[in-house]
């Protein structure tokens, strides 16, 4: 996405917000990275750990897949406002060089505004699912973790996914003139 501020072009928007100083957004982006990269850490320490005592001791990890589950809604959600953040995700480079930079934003634009639509949709969803957890009170099978907060993750990560599309729309929609 082009960005018409001088010296701006082909940089990502966590550089571009930065360099303004507009800090929640870049802020949500350094959480949650760390967030994904902590998660990771995780699940490899703990599949390590887990193969270890299966084959030393023959006594798995009680938990370990459930675990796992778990620490990929960290994962999953924090790299995706991170990837967004950082134009991360998949273009389609020769179409980007073929259309008229106008033609590109408008496009881009239209794709921003899907994006946030779905990624608002799915923060509703979790969060009318994970209330309806809580007040059921249904917990992993296993460990007996409660369900409900890694569905608040999931639409906590989608309401950041929608804001950061959002100033990406803004930026896309400026492009067009």
């Amino acid at each position: 996405m082009a960005n018409r501020e001088e010296g701006q072009e082909g940089k990502s928007l966590s550089e571009r917000e930065n360099r303004r100083g507009k800090g929640p957004l870049v802020f949500l982006n350094q959480g949650s990275a760390w967030m994904s990269a902590i998660a990771l850490v995780v699940i490899m320490l703990l599949g390590t750990v887990d193969v270890l005592l299966r084959v030393v001791l023959q006594k798995p990890l009680l938990g370990t897949y459930e675990i796992t589950q778990f620490l990929m809604v960290f994962a999953v959600f924090g790299g995706l406002v991170y990837a967004a953040m950082h134009d991360g995700h998949v273009t389609i480079d020769w179409i980007a060089m073929v259309l008229p930079k106008r033609i590109l934003a408008i496009v881009n634009s239209i794709a921003c505004f899907l994006g946030i639509l779905l990624f608002a949709s799915v923060a509703w969803q979790s969060m009318i699912q994970g209330n309806e957890l809580l007040r059921k009170g249904q917990t992993s099978f296993v460990l007996g973790i409660p369900l409900y907060p890694f569905l608040w993750v999931v639409a906590l990560g989608s309401i950041v996914l929608a804001l950061v599309l959002l100033s990406k729309l803004r930026d896309s929609i400026r492009d067009w003139r």
